[in-house]
């Protein structure tokens, strides 16, 4: 008995003993020694010591943060570093779910957690989401140190597709480029938040489709265009990609020619191959025909950098060159490269300004003066890289030094103008929808129109296309939005319509829907339109309110829209329209435009009646009262070159054709028509662009409106 009673005596001690530590490292301040040891003996690379000491955290509480961040953070890095990727990740997906259940907050876990599931799950989970707006919403001026720099990375990775006055106004407090030294205002984390609701743009589904664009983007970019010299994690070409998506197209200057290697790398000329950067020339031409970028890549860190057909060039090639007979060696040689970069650039990179032209013009002046015998000139360089060459006096003659001076000036001033034109034409940032299409196919154009009160109205026009013959009826409804700048919805407008085989012919009916504009918008650099075209059953006239859902839905967003100027002395123009005649509408006996419908899709035959509508407002008026105007009417269409021209280069050319016409009226104010005659090719689709310009020869102001469709040889179109 006695026995016993010693033998439950010491058990129970034991049980003590064992509990003692237990209970003691359960109090605040012994984790916190445990854990900075922890953090310590990882940080001096010694893993195991680190995972005894933080797993003991751990056990005890999953969702402790210290000083320096989250406990399982440090935890699953020690696993990490100690070769256990298993471990680490179960610690990274545990200790998330502790902090978020406390409630509690743990930058560098969050992110790390984030990576790891867009790694796991390329579709973005709803969670992974939630962690990237808990990160964001850490932005602000109270934001912890052991915080900073993961706050400051997302922050940095989403500021390309903010303006630069919405991340003075709203984000950051001080005009810094460099986001490693960013502070942030009070409430940014609270307005990138609302920034991000803002962008769903389909608030019938409990996801944003925005979001989770985004953040795949942001790991694809820091996956494939990853730098550790930038807060942002990438070079300019994660920057390009998170904003606009994979190019349509890549190209790049290769510089590997034997001719090329004779006519720059040539004696006496400080320069050779490897000089000469590799580079990538990424084209949008979905997004627009000026969404073209030239990337170089730097010698000092192997980055990719947004650059100009100069930074092509060695600094040697560049200039200022002398009179001397060794700079017009080297000013040979800049023109010579120039020549070979300008003829392998693809043809979407705009050569406004001819450089290519001006180029072959002025070696071929030295060539025909060489091959006659001319006198006179001067002789450059040496050995089999000598020349003689001749001056002149025309923009395609003269000494190398003065031509390739020239010609570089040519060159940075038509790079400006590109630069320019890409900033206006290219929105911050492009995603398209990437929803299934259904039967009927929509297709739909955008025109934008300025009412009496100054306010710029846009019209929707849109139309289906059934696959087959046969179809159940469908009741369709078309939901149009118009936002702000900020992406705060200002206008709705909803329609439905009955679809039926029995009313609807092949390629269905066109219909408009209008969004009307606001006087206090018109001062707005840009708006955003999105629609949205979900198909149901018919249900026999029950409301959409009491249908169980959409059977398909198809999305559309035109982002970055210019509000109209109504400023009176400005002349200012509509979107063109592009109208139709419907079917048998020429069999009637009245006139064609009383009979025009607009016309939304991208394809069309020659034998479909076109025209185009637009207005013109605040035309000037001579003393007499009079408007007098000119409207010129040209359309480009890409055409197949030759059996010589496929063989040595590009299949394709440009043809142009214009018409223009002047007209005299009394109204500032007016409306236009004008019929489409259009040339296809017999046996393939051909892109073509119609441009309508108009000059008022008052004022001496212009201005100009394109459209963009394909003309097939057959029945593809309407």
């Amino acid at each position: 008995m006695h026995y016993k009673s010693g033998l439950l005596l010491l058990s129970f001690l034991c049980g003590i003993a064992v509990a003692i530590p237990s209970l003691a490292l359960g109090t605040p301040d012994s984790l916190e020694t445990r854990y900075q040891e922890g953090v310590a003996a990882y940080q001096e690379q010694h893993p195991a010591r680190a995972r005894r000491l933080l797993r003991a955290v751990f056990e005890a509480d999953r969702s402790f943060v210290g000083k320096q961040g989250s406990v399982a953070y440090w935890l699953s890095q020690a696993y990490r570093a100690s070769g256990r990727a298993d471990s680490s990740a179960w610690v990274l997906r545990e200790g998330t779910r502790a902090l978020l259940k406390e409630r509690r907050f743990g930058a560098r876990l969050f992110d790390a957690r984030l990576g790891q599931m867009q790694d796991v799950d390329p579709a973005v989970s709803p969670r992974a989401a939630e962690l990237y707006l808990q990160i964001l919403g850490r932005a602000g001026s109270d934001l912890a140190p052991s915080s900073r720099s993961v706050v400051r990375k997302h922050v940095a990775q989403l500021a390309p597709l903010l303006s630069r006055q919405q991340l003075l106004e709203h984000v950051i407090r001080d005009d810094d480029l460099c986001p490693k030294t960013w502070t942030f205002q009070d409430g940014a984390g609270m307005w990138l938040r609302s920034w991000w609701r803002r962008r769903d743009h389909i608030p019938t589904t409990q996801v944003n489709e925005r979001l989770r664009k985004h953040i795949r983007r942001v790991a694809a970019a820091t996956e494939r265009f990853g730098t550790e010299g930038r807060a942002v994690g990438w070079d300019d070409q994660g920057e390009i990609y998170v904003r606009y998506g994979p190019p349509d197209r890549r190209d790049r200057v290769k510089f590997h020619d034997v001719g090329f290697l004779k006519e720059v790398v040539r004696s006496g000329v400080g320069v050779q191959y490897s000089d000469f950067p590799n580079n990538e020339i990424w084209s949008y031409g979905s997004i627009s025909g000026e969404g073209a970028y030239l990337f170089f890549r730097t010698k000092k860190d192997g980055d990719y950098k947004l650059g100009t057909v100069m930074d092509l060039l060695p600094r040697t090639l560049r200039g200022p060159f002398g009179p001397g007979d060794r700079q017009q060696n080297v000013a040979y040689s800049a023109m010579a490269a120039l020549r070979y970069v300008y003829t392998q650039l693809p043809r979407f990179y705009d050569d406004k300004s001819s450089v290519l032209s001006q180029l072959n013009g002025w070696f071929s002046y030295q060539e025909a003066r060489r091959s006659l015998g001319a006198s006179g000139g001067r002789k450059i360089g040496f050995g089999p890289g000598a020349r003689r060459v001749f001056g002149g006096t025309g923009p395609t003659q003269g000494y190398p030094s003065s031509a390739a001076t020239g010609t570089i000036r040519n060159v940075n001033h038509q790079e400006r103008q590109l630069a320019r034109r890409r900033d206006k034409e290219m929105p911050r940032e492009y995603v398209s929808s990437d929803r299934p299409p259904f039967d009927p196919e929509v297709q739909y154009r955008v025109a934008r129109f300025l009412d009496g009160n100054g306010a710029t109205r846009t019209e929707v026009y849109w139309g289906e296309r059934f696959a087959s013959d046969t179809m159940e009826a469908r009741r369709l409804t078309v939901s149009a939005f118009r936002y702000d700048e900020r992406y705060r919805q200002r206008a709705k407008q909803t329609a439905t319509h009955v679809l039926s085989p029995e009313v609807h012919s092949r390629t269905g009916k066109t219909h408009r829907i209008t969004l009307p504009g606001e006087e206090d918008l018109a001062g707005q650099d840009s708006y955003h339109v999105a629609v949205q075209w979900d198909l149901y059953p018919d249900s026999g006239g029950v409301s959409r309110e009491k249908e169980t859902g959409s059977v398909k839905s198809q999305v559309g967003r035109i982002d970055s829209l210019r509000a109209l100027r109504a400023v009176s002395s400005q002349l200012e123009m509509s979107d063109l329209r592009l109208m139709s005649a419907p079917p048998g509408a020429q069999e009637e006996k009245i006139s064609s435009l009383q009979k025009v419908v607009p016309y939304p899709y991208d394809t069309v035959t020659t034998e479909t009646p076109l025209f185009l509508y637009f207005e013109l407002y605040h035309l000037g008026r001579t003393n007499q009262g009079q408007t007098r105007y000119t409207v010129t009417y040209e359309a480009r269409r890409q055409t197949r070159k030759g059996f010589l021209g496929r063989l040595f280069g590009d299949d394709t050319q440009t043809e142009v054709t214009s018409t223009t016409a002047e007209y005299t009226g009394r109204k500032r104010r007016t409306e236009e028509y004008l019929q489409l005659d259009l040339e296809a090719d017999p046996k393939r689709p051909q892109s073509t662009q119609v441009t309508v310009r108009v000059t008022d020869n008052v004022t001496g102001n212009e201005i100009e409106r394109s459209i963009s469709l394909t003309l097939t040889p057959s029945e593809g179109g309407r």
